[in-house]
């Protein structure tokens, strides 16, 4: 992982997960419509980055390349790790971090 870097086109599972948990929407077919669609989704972003910042994941990994698993075991505190990886993915979708293959 890599702070600061352009983003990837993956949608994030936690940006997913919260369109499916969505219920009611604008149409009367039950699905929200565009403009929902759109808040969700930023809301969704917003809580991602909000965790990611208030762990210091950015703090952690700096100006240098980390392992997820550097990541998790330099944050000295017990985290969802599966959690915490889709919403570093989530981040990582809008340029905030990247993921990087090497790692």
């Amino acid at each position: 992982w890599l702070s600061s870097s352009p983003s990837s086109a993956d949608q994030a599972s936690c940006e997913e997960g919260a369109l499916e948990r969505f219920g009611a929407g604008g149409s009367h077919t039950g699905r929200p419509g565009a403009g929902e669609r759109a808040l969700l989704l930023a809301v969704s972003l917003h809580r991602c980055l909000y965790t990611v910042v208030s762990l210091g994941v950015p703090d952690v990994i700096g100006a240098g390349t980390l392992s997820f698993r550097e990541i998790v075991s330099s944050l000295g505190c017990r985290v969802n790790e599966d959690l915490l990886l889709r919403q570093m993915r989530a981040v990582a979708s809008k340029g905030v971090l990247m993921e990087s293959t090497l790692t």
